[in-house]
This record gives C-alpha cells, structure tokens and sequence, in this order.
C-alpha cells in the first residue's frame, strides 16, 4: 500500500476547510440549544435539499410542485417539532401520494423521483428530529450521529485521496475507493468512540459497533446520491457551499445514517 499526497487538490482542499469551517459550529452550536433553532435549522436543510433534489432528477418541473414539495416537508417537520416526530412521518406519508399524482399530471416518467423528495428529506429530518428529542441525552446522541457521519465523510476524502487503489462503485461513483470506503469506516468508529467516552457512556465498545454500522450506512447514502447524479448527468446538487457543492452534496450520508439510528434505537 502506498500513501501519496500527490493526489490531493490543494484548492479543493483549502474550500473544503473553509466552508467546513464555517458550517461546523453552527450545526453544533444548533444541536447544543435544541428547541426552535435547531428545528429552523431542519427544516432549512431540508427543504433547501429537496429543491436541490428536484433540479436533479426533474430541472423542468414547475415552480408549483416545487411549491408543493417544499410545503410538504415544511408542514411535516413542523408537526414533528410541535407534537412529535411520528406525527410529522404520518403527515408526510400522507402528502407523498398526492405529490406523485401532481406530480404525474407534469411528467409521468419523473414523477416518483420528485416525489421521493418528501420520503427521502422529510424522512431524514424527522429522524433528526426524534434523535434530538431523547429525553437526557438527546443533544449527545445527535452530536454523536453527526460526528460520527461527518467523521465518515473526512476518513474517507483523506484515505481515498491518500491511497487511492480499487474502485469501489465505478459505474456509480468513479472516484470513490475501497481504501476510503474503509478510511470513513475507521476515523468515524474513532470519533464514535471518543465522543461517546466524552459524554461518559458506560459501554464505549457498543459506541464503536454503532459507528461503524453508522458510517457503512452514511457512505451507503452517498453512493445513492452519486448514482441519482450520475444518472442525470450531474455532477454537483448546488454550489451554495463551495468545495463541497449543495446542501444535499452534504447532507446525503446524513439522511441515510439518521434514519438508520433511528430504526437502529426502536429495535434496542
């Protein structure tokens, strides 16, 4: 195995650092203070994502169904802050159908994709919701989530630059690799394990098994939007942060892991 830096892309790198940089304590300081900021902050995330999602894999739909999409998940994160996050996920569950049928009544071959918005975003940011809602250790465990994807995302932009090697999924995502697929795996059960040890958890081996589950999962959901980009021909979801594309280019892992730790804490 040989380790480079050669590969690296100094200005890519240094934009990186920057908007990460910015972004970071906010998105902490947010979960830190809970309550309506860190709804608005949901929301925002969301709903941004979900027009990015839209100018992906439907750039002509109307301004109406985007209208209609962005309501939709407002309406369902609203619910889940004010009366719960299951209340929210009823509520989007029951818009998603009429968003596909006017959304049919447009572009019947695109309409699942658009509609997959409401799944897809609200989902994600009702499993936000419903992490942070723990009674006690619902700032930890949301801090812990974040951590551990965004821990993910750094391992595996360093290994795969650094060690490059096999394709992981060519046809998907040409630039991701094994070897970073790995590094995600290892620096997120890392910090998994750090910050749960900081926020005394009695069991640090059971928070490194998480976070291992939680970055496979997180990488999974940024393989599943690099498949729906590549399938429509685009490279980034925005450019609203540069070095890193869109709000959806950042949060896509995100989705995915939330939902899973989610799922993963009901079954517990």
């Amino acid at each position: 195995m040989r380790i480079s830096l050669d590969k690296f892309d100094p200005v890519n790198l240094k934009q990186r650092l920057i908007s990460a940089s910015m972004v970071a304590p906010v998105v902490l300081l947010a979960i830190f203070l809970g309550g309506p900021v860190y709804y608005a902050m949901i929301i925002a995330a969301t709903i941004i994502g979900a027009l990015e999602w839209i100018n992906i894999v439907a750039p002509k739909t109307s301004i109406f169904i985007r209208g209609c999409t962005a309501g939709s998940i407002f309406i369902s994160i609203f619910v889940g802050a004010a009366i719960s996050p299951m209340s929210g996920l009823i509520i989007g569950l029951l818009f998603s159908p009429a968003l596909l049928f006017l959304a049919s009544r447009e572009d019947m071959e695109r309409a699942g994709w658009v509609a997959l918005a409401l799944p897809y975003l609200a989902g994600g940011g009702l499993a936000l919701l419903s992490s942070r809602a723990i009674p006690e250790i619902g700032m930890a465990m949301t801090i812990y989530l974040v951590v551990v994807v965004w821990a993910a995302d750094v391992g595996g932009f360093m290994a795969g630059n650094m060690i490059g090697g096999s394709k992981l999924m060519p046809s998907v995502s040409p630039n991701k690799t094994w070897a970073g697929f790995g590094g995600g795996v290892v620096l997120a059960a890392v910090f998994g394990c750090v910050i749960a040890v900081s926020f005394g958890a009695k069991e640090p081996i059971s928070a490194f098994i998480t976070a291992v589950l939680i970055a496979v999962v997180a990488q999974v959901g940024d393989l599943f939007e690099s498949y729906v980009k590549r399938r429509n021909d685009v490279k980034d979801s925005g450019n609203i942060m540069p070095g890193h594309g869109g709000i959806l280019d950042r949060i896509d892992g995100l989705l995915f892991a939330s939902i899973f730790f989610a799922v993963f804490r009901l079954g517990q």
